[in-house]
């Protein structure tokens, strides 16, 4: 099955993108490692729009309808060097598949930068992938 994770042996699924306001005020930027990975060995996954063509783009998914923690406050980027640079709240190209195995996984990054929010816990917002098909590797 191909999912999000959280380490490069793909062991720990991602719950989600979640951000952590103590008190009301100014926070920092939080920089995170996302996988994007197979763990059936026999699987490639692609774009269901042109398999092997299109690519495979990650959005950020909000559940709160913007009532919450705003997507906008997602930056990411395939390297941690980017974030700075990168388009708050737009999607991101990871290519045309992802193969199977560990090996495989296609990492980027993900910074929560939301300059100042009320304290409490945000987690309406998470990672989610355009329409994808599996195909048996040869």
């Amino acid at each position: 099955m191909i999912g999000f994770f959280d380490d490069s042996g793909l062991s720990v699924r991602s719950t989600g993108l979640t951000a952590i306001q103590a008190t009301t005020g100014a926070s920092a930027a939080v920089d995170r490692e996302v996988f994007l990975g197979v763990t059936d060995t026999g699987r490639a996954w692609y774009a269901a729009s042109d398999p092997g063509t299109d690519n495979i783009v990650v959005s950020i998914a909000d559940s709160a309808g913007g009532t919450s923690l705003l997507p906008s406050s997602i930056r990411m980027a395939l390297l941690s060097a980017n974030l700075g640079s990168a388009t708050p709240g737009a999607s991101l190209t990871i290519g045309t598949a992802v193969q199977p195995g560990s090996i495989n996984a296609v990492s980027f990054w993900v910074r929560i930068d939301a300059p100042v929010f009320a304290a409490g816990i945000y987690s309406n917002l998470s990672l989610t992938t355009n329409d994808l098909i599996s195909q048996a590797v040869a």
